[in-house]
């Protein structure tokens, strides 16, 4: 189940700051990982804190809790789980926002540019995106996806491919609008982790708030 270079969230037991991490080595016990971090900061733990972490593997979203043995420079040495929890997707950490985005459909998609569509992203986790659109989109429709957003005092580019999962019809707006659910299918790494980033900041920012 486990992965080398498998994305993956840990956090605090209850504490909901995700920090991002990724799988390095797995053996009958234990599960080595780099060190979680959420905007270059290291997560900030004990010997006696527990960690919550959750990774998606085939469109199914796994967690589990563990204690860690040790911290080894820039790794992090869990205890590996006798069992994992499978968990609905769509619980994953997720935020409103508001961000132009710009797709075209991977199975039409020529060289000129000339089938890129516009639409608006309404919310986005770590592993999908809700975006309205102007067109019908079947699920399982595979799709181009480029969007910015911010980081620091700069604005970041990120590129991925995603496979469309749900559709919302919005016959009550002229012209119709459909909202199309949509999970990521290949992203590179530090582009996922600049959006677990992204997201996470925005969930502390809310809690700080509060």
């Amino acid at each position: 189940m486990f992965s080398v270079s498998q994305n993956i969230l840990v956090s605090k037991k209850k504490d909901m700051k995700w920090h991002s991490s990724a799988i390095m080595d797995v053996d009958d016990s234990e599960v080595i990982i780099s060190f979680p971090k959420l905007n270059g900061a290291p997560i900030d733990i004990t010997d006696n804190d527990m960690l919550e972490i959750t990774f998606s593997r085939k469109g199914v979203r796994y967690r589990f809790e563990s204690g860690f043995s040790q911290k080894i420079g820039d790794v992090l040495v869990v205890k590996k789980p006798r069992l994992l929890e499978k968990v609905d997707i769509r619980l994953y950490p997720r935020v409103p926002v508001k961000m132009d985005v710009f797709f075209s459909e991977i199975s039409r998609r020529d060289d000129s540019g000339s089938d890129i569509r516009r639409g608006e992203i309404i919310n986005i986790s770590g592993n999908g995106l809700r975006f309205s659109v102007d067109q019908m989109y079947i699920p399982s429709t595979y799709l181009s996806v480029k969007f910015e957003i911010p980081v620091k005092e700069k604005i970041v580019p990120i590129k991925m491919e995603c496979r469309v999962v749900r559709i919302i019809v919005d016959d009550r707006k002229d012209p119709v609008e459909y909202q199309l659910g949509a999970e990521f299918s290949r992203i590179e790494k530090k582009d996922q982790e600049l959006i677990v980033d992204f997201v996470s900041s925005k969930i502390n920012r809310g809690k700080q708030q509060v």
